[in-house]
């Protein structure tokens, strides 16, 4: 139970955490956790598909994933992101003039959305 705790607590000090449900932040804050660990294994330069860098945006796609859709299968979701970043040739760095990162990751939901 406290490892459980530290991890809430560490993520509420991050901001992760606003306006998500009591019952929901333990499973969200292991959900980060285990999230930044695998991206980590995968290598910071293997985070980039063209310009887009996944690492930064990660955290509020996941927590969205998780508090709308209760995603738990991060590494789904990093492979199927990677998989439509990839076939629809949405490039970040010629697109963010135009939108921020949340439309960005909106654009990605309306994927996921259709999938599944």
């Amino acid at each position: 139970m406290g490892e459980e705790l530290e991890l809430v607590n560490k993520y509420e000090q991050m901001g992760f955490l606003e306006n998500v449900e009591e019952v929901k932040k333990e499973k969200l804050s292991e959900l980060f956790e285990n999230f930044t660990k695998f991206l980590l294994k995968i290598g910071e330069e293997k985070l980039l598909w063209g310009k887009c860098d996944f690492a930064i945006i990660f955290i509020p796609l996941i927590r969205k994933l998780y508090v709308e859709y209760d995603e738990t299968n991060y590494k789904k979701v990093y492979i199927e992101f990677k998989n439509w970043y990839n076939l629809d040739g949405v490039e970040w760095e010629v697109i963010k003039k135009d939108i921020d990162v949340f439309d960005f990751i909106s654009l990605y939901l309306e994927y996921y959305k259709l999938k599944n």
